[in-house]
C-alpha cells in the first residue's frame, strides 16, 4: 500500500473493498443482475463495491435494454 494509491487491502481477496451496509462495514462485493422473466436467464450483470442498491437500478436497466435490443422497457 505504501507504494500504490490503494487505501485498503484485503489479505484474502485483493479486489475486495470495504462497503458500508446498514451502518456497518463489510469487505466484499455487491452483485446486480437483470433476468429475462420469460426464459429466466441472466441478460446483464455488474459487480461493484458500492454497498447501496439504490444507485444501481438505472445502469442495470440501460444494460438490460441494450442487451435485448429494445428502445423502451
Amino acid at each position: 500500500m505504501q507504494y500504490s494509491d490503494e487505501k485498503q487491502v484485503s489479505l484474502t481477496d485483493p479486489d475486495a473493498r470495504s462497503m458500508k451496509i446498514s451502518g456497518a462495514g463489510i469487505v466484499g462485493y455487491n452483485v446486480q443482475a437483470a433476468v429475462d422473466s420469460e426464459h429466466h436467464l441472466i441478460i446483464a450483470h455488474e459487480v461493484t463495491n458500492n454497498g447501496s442498491d439504490r444507485s444501481q437500478l438505472h445502469s442495470m436497466a440501460v444494460k438490460a435494454r441494450n442487451e435485448i435490443g429494445k428502445k423502451k422497457i
